[in-house]
């Protein structure tokens, strides 16, 4: 049994001094040794006797990915080996039955771990360099799942070859930039499926070559132009076939239509020009206006002729006939003249194009004109875009986490189209509506709570001492910026503002911007000031994340990561946001986050949740924090987070803190200044009702 004797100091100056030293790794200064928990008990390490159990730090898992690691047995003394250095560091041989493990950890939580089905575990509370000076081969013969939070670049100075057995799916919240300085090719053995909600532009600067061996169908609802600055050139093994509803218009210097059957119809209009010559076997004309007519042979005219001279022989009648130079003038029926003989030329007759007839073409024959009808309802467009069938509130399909971030709006959750098509499409609870929860757990009020500290202070023998915090409402501050992470260091040093900006170690805007429920891009943020204005507000939602998902963190998070699910908020263009209260307008200024608390399991730890609103409470600095609650998803299940709204901070960085909070449940607030813990409950949705 280790007992605290008084230390005996009747020793030489020179040694007291030497013992001062701390890095000689033999002094205790501090007189911290032997610890607190080892007074009065055993000196044997609280770890191989089993009365502690300490593992490498890997805080929680994230969203959809469990660690599968499964719980193991404490040590059972004599079976563990442990040796534990004066700051902390831990090596660990184990072997307690059915928890044989190795175990090198570092005072901060860093470590590898050998665990006893044999699994590795390997954490870092910091960064993580490996560098290989050759080559490196690595082999899963199972499944893998790589997650970053933030960013990630690959550069390979090389050739990257991918290869994939079954299927690749890239999906893709942002925007999606190629640079290729030399060629492209793709080679697809099946079909090829392109879907593009807005606009597609091109540019090519050299030639385009199309081979297709099936058909081609183009189908273009509005207007379609063709501009070509040379030749162009249509050739038609078949048949070429247009109709134009309204108008068709050739017009230029020079138009040649060449057939060896050519039939130019129409029931009026105008044929002809000025130096038009026209060559013909036929004409069937009831009236030919003319300054002159030449005939070789002659001219027939079944009624009659009128000109006011004829040049030639006559062979008819005349009703008036004029001097022939000095002859003497006839007799009133005409004067007789010899006999005129010429060959009748051949006539051909075929169906004359009247009015009646030229409708019935238009509109019923082979060559009728074909009336164009391309989604005059717009249900092949709104199946494209959702506007529309969301009313107004997304171009695009939502999921369950989509659509509980656009009902966080209050004019979003009263449109009853938007409500209606998720219920329908099966991505909303039809209990939306459900004004209170089924049933309730714990709650608190705004007093302070109780709490028991993480590390000891001094040499107090009673290290589970309870105490509260002074943490008060309206608190305002001038806050402290690292200077390696002030964004307005960086954009004075000429930096831009982007998703990859560092706010704290490990901590970049893409956690905030790029968030898993409903991401958006900086891309529609042209202001370099509003730029600079968000990532200052992050900045403190920066220091939310830290206090959880860090090796300082409260033990009873260590085994949980603290997730911002919606950050960066941006209106669509059909939504109209709520300005004087709303949590997505506040998100669309950077001021709002909402987070998610994940195990190691990749899933919603509910009931820790609440225990994290209270600490929260206690020892976070926020203008507004909501537990917010609701049975949303599909299958009636519980989901939880909380919203941490932080003040708009005045430049430099000066802050005024309200620290209100509040508890809600679908949207709807069950109380203010007191948390209200949700249970989950296996009663039916009906049932829930009553």
């Amino acid at each position: 049994m280790a007992k605290r004797t008084e230390k005996n100091f009747n020793i030489s100056q020179a040694e007291a001094a030497s013992l001062k030293q701390r890095d000689n790794g033999r002094s205790d200064p501090e007189g911290v040794f032997p610890r607190l928990e080892y007074e009065e008990a055993s000196s044997v390490n609280n770890l191989a006797r089993g009365t502690k159990r300490v593992n490498v730090e890997l805080g929680g898992a994230t969203s959809d990915i469990d660690l599968d690691l499964k719980k193991e047995p404490v040590s059972s003394y004599p079976n563990s080996q442990v040796k534990e250095t004066a700051s902390g560091h831990i090596v660990e041989y184990d072997d307690t039955p059915g928890g044989e493990r190795i175990m090198i950890r570092h005072k901060s939580g860093s470590g590898v771990e050998m665990r006893a089905d044999g699994s590795m575990v390997y954490g870092s509370t910091n960064n993580t360099i490996r560098v290989t000076a050759h080559d490196e081969k690595v082999i899963v013969d199972g499944d893998g799942e790589l997650h970053y939070n933030g960013n990630l670049k690959l550069k390979v100075s090389g050739d990257f070859d991918l290869e994939v057995g079954g299927d690749f799916n890239v999906k893709v919240d942002g925007d999606v930039e190629q640079t290729v300085k030399r060629g492209y090719i793709q080679d697809i053995g099946g079909s090829k499926e392109v879907q593009v909600l807005g606009g597609k532009s091109e540019t090519i600067g050299g030639d385009v070559m199309n081979f297709i061996h099936g058909n081609s169908n183009e189908i273009i609802k509005r207007a379609k132009g063709l501009f070509v600055g040379e030749d162009q050139n249509n050739n038609t093994g078949g048949t070429l076939f247009m109709t134009a509803e309204k108008e068709i218009t050739y017009t230029s210097k020079s138009i040649n239509v060449v057939a060896s059957s050519l039939a130019l119809t129409g029931d009026s209009g105008t044929i002809g020009g000025e130096e038009i010559v026209m060559y013909a076997k036929t004409a069937h004309i009831p009236r030919v206006n003319s300054t002159s007519i030449h005939a070789s042979q002659g001219i027939i005219a079944d009624v009659g002729m009128t000109a006011p001279t004829f040049n030639g022989n006559l062979s008819g009648n005349a009703n008036t006939a004029g001097k022939a130079a000095t002859a003497a003038l006839g007799p009133a029926a005409g004067s007789a003249q010899s006999s005129v003989s010429f060959s009748e030329a051949t006539n051909k007759n075929t169906q004359q194009p009247t009015q009646s007839l030229m409708n019935s073409a238009l509109e019923n024959s082979s060559v009728a004109i074909k009336r164009v009808s391309i989604d005059d309802d717009a249900a092949l467009f709104n199946q494209l875009n959702k506007l529309e069938h969301y009313g107004g509130v997304s171009t695009t399909d939502l999921n369950t986490a989509q659509i509980r971030s656009k009902l966080r709006d209050p004019n979003n959750a009263r449109n009853k189209i938007f409500i209606g098509a998720c219920i329908a499409d099966g991505t909303l609870s039809p209990h939306v509506s459900r004004l209170s929860p089924a049933a309730l757990g714990r709650t608190i009020g705004k007093d302070k709570v109780a709490v028991r500290g993480g590390k000891p202070l001094g040499r107090s023998r009673n290290p589970t001492k309870l105490y509260k915090s002074n943490k008060i409402t309206n608190v305002r501050t001038d806050y402290y910026v690292d200077p390696k992470f002030n964004p307005v260091n960086q954009v004075s040093a000429g930096i831009p503002i982007t998703s990859r900006t560092r706010l704290a170690p490990g901590v970049s805007m893409a956690k905030f911007v790029s968030a898993h429920g409903d991401p958006v891009t900086l891309t529609h943020i042209l202001d370099d000031n509003e730029r600079l204005r968000l990532a200052k507000q992050y900045v403190l939602h920066a220091d939310v994340l830290k206090l959880i998902n860090s090796s300082s963190a409260p033990l009873q998070f260590k085994n949980f990561r603290l997730v911002p699910i919606e950050g960066l908020y941006r209106a669509e263009s059909g939504e109209n946001l709520d300005v004087s209260d709303g949590i997505n307008y506040l998100m669309s200024r950077g001021q709002t986050v909402v987070y998610e608390l994940i195990n190691n399991k990749g899933e919603l730890a509910v009931e820790k949740t609440f225990d994290l609103a209270v600490y929260f409470k206690d020892n976070l600095n926020y203008q507004k924090m909501i537990l917010d609650y609701d049975n949303f998803n599909p299958d009636d299940s519980l989901n939880v987070q909380i919203i941490i709204t932080m003040p708009e901070i005045t430049p430099p960085y000066n802050i005024a803190y309200k620290n209100v909070f509040e508890t809600r449940y679908n949207n709807i607030t069950q109380a203010t200044n007191e948390l209200i813990e949700v249970l989950r409950t296996d009663e039916k949705p009906e049932e829930l009702l009553t």
